[in-house]
């Protein structure tokens, strides 16, 4: 029996990642899209044969023939949207933020503690990448030997900003850090399941931060954070790079230099190729929430991961006041 999943929210990541995700899964059915922008509904319901379309998210919820949900909504409607679908019993995949702050998130996980026959599964997709899980492998088998610095960060040039308003304002949780800054973040805590003790930082606001500079520990690791937006750029540019004594690993492009019999080697780590890893981690993840679902599998993350990186975030806003 196939199961039916809704989104609600259908802008940019909905249709690039998660609706050709979903058409693709066998046992899973695209049974309805919400959203207020009634165009592109009718549009996409023609695209790609929807059964149900909603102008209103209670009546969307309301459906009985619909299991789950994934919010794909500007920020600030993350955490209320996701309270009452599950308050209709309908399993949940939340977007990145979670929550805007983590007095937001305390209504989350107490939703979650009295709702426990619903499933509440963060977006965590940056983690689910070919790439990072390699990278992964390799510090946990210490390839590179003992880690001691990571420069990473995220340069975005600038958006259309009359297609995407909302990421320019405070109340609709926009800004650098949660537009680009969390998928910097999320590979961070993947890879050391930690959260610094002490930040410093340095952010240039208008009204939604637009630079961040950080310097904290990870234990003995130092990293340097950047986030900017960028006018001068001609395509958005993410970095990752971790540095060993025996070797240097780079995400983006992915390669690894081995520090090997007083040389630098340039070592090229077997990775699927298939697909892009930004699809490929979509599909993991979709793949995940449907299995988790269905009991043939345990959450690759929980609710509390997604918010152990907003701590981070609060922290880095707290320690450039």
């Amino acid at each position: 029996m196939k199961l039916n999943v809704g989104i609600i929210g259908i802008g940019y990541i909905a249709q690039v990642a998660y609706i050709p995700t979903l058409k693709k899964e066998k046992d899973v059915k695209l049974h309805s899209l919400c959203d207020i922008d009634e165009a592109k509904l009718y549009r996409l319901k023609e695209i790609h044969n929807v059964d149900k379309i909603y102008f209103d998210f209670e009546k969307f919820l309301e459906d009985k023939e619909l299991d789950a949900v994934i919010i794909t909504t500007p920020n600030h409607l993350h955490t209320p949207l996701a309270i009452a679908a599950m308050e209709f019993r309908k399993h949940v995949l939340l977007e990145k933020p979670v929550s805007l702050n983590l007095f937001e998130a305390d209504f989350l996980l107490e939703k979650k503690r009295e709702i426990k026959d619903v499933i509440l599964m963060p977006a965590f997709n940056q983690a689910l990448r070919p790439d990072v899980r390699k990278i992964k492998e390799m510090i946990d088998k210490n390839l590179i030997g003992k880690i001691y610095h990571i420069e990473c960060g995220y340069r975005k040039k600038r958006f259309e900003f009359e297609e995407v308003e909302w990421k320019e304002k405070e109340e609709s949780g926009g800004g650098a850090l949660f537009i680009q800054g969390i998928n910097v973040l999320e590979i961070l805590y993947y890879l050391f399941r930690k959260i610094p003790e002490k930040i410093i930082s340095s952010l240039y606001k208008e009204e939604v931060e637009k630079e961040v500079f950080s310097f904290f520990k990870i234990d003995d690791i130092s990293v340097n954070f950047e986030i900017r937006w960028d006018p001068e750029l001609v395509r958005d540019y993410m970095y990752f790079n971790i540095y060993g004594e025996k070797g240097i690993i780079y995400l983006n492009p992915f390669k690894v230099i081995e520090k090997r019999y007083g040389k630098l080697l340039d070592i090229k780590p077997e990775i699927d190729k298939e697909e892009s890893f930004f699809k490929i981690s979509f599909s993991r993840q979709i793949r995940n929430f449907i299995n988790t679902i269905k009991k043939k599998e345990k959450p690759f993350f929980e609710i509390e991961d997604a918010i152990n990186v907003l701590k981070i975030i609060e922290k880095i806003r707290e320690s450039s006041k």
